[in-house]
């Protein structure tokens, strides 16, 4: 969304939609863009911490932790599609 996504929002609707039950999906999407960039910012302290020790690496559980990660940020950003698609189309 960024700063062209949060003029637009304050132009076109005002920031009261927010509030209302058409203002959900808006929340989702700002709320996957506010996740997405503390993803982001934080990724190099993270993987940091999970390949800190080359000689003690437990690839698997490495290798699960990586994998809930994406899974998580799969299910936000599907999520974010989902709330757009569904409050776009008059629910």
């Amino acid at each position: 969304m960024g700063g062209t996504g949060f003029t637009l929002l304050s132009a076109k609707y005002g920031f009261s939609i927010l509030s209302t039950q058409r203002g959900l999906g808006i929340l989702i999407m700002l709320f996957a863009w506010t996740f997405y960039t503390v993803v982001i910012l934080s990724e190099k302290k993270i993987f940091g911490k999970i390949f800190a020790d080359p000689g003690k690496i437990d690839m698997d559980k490495a290798l699960t932790m990586i994998n809930v990660m994406h899974w998580v940020l799969l299910t936000v950003s599907f999520s974010a599609v989902a709330a757009g698609i569904w409050f776009a189309h008059g629910v």
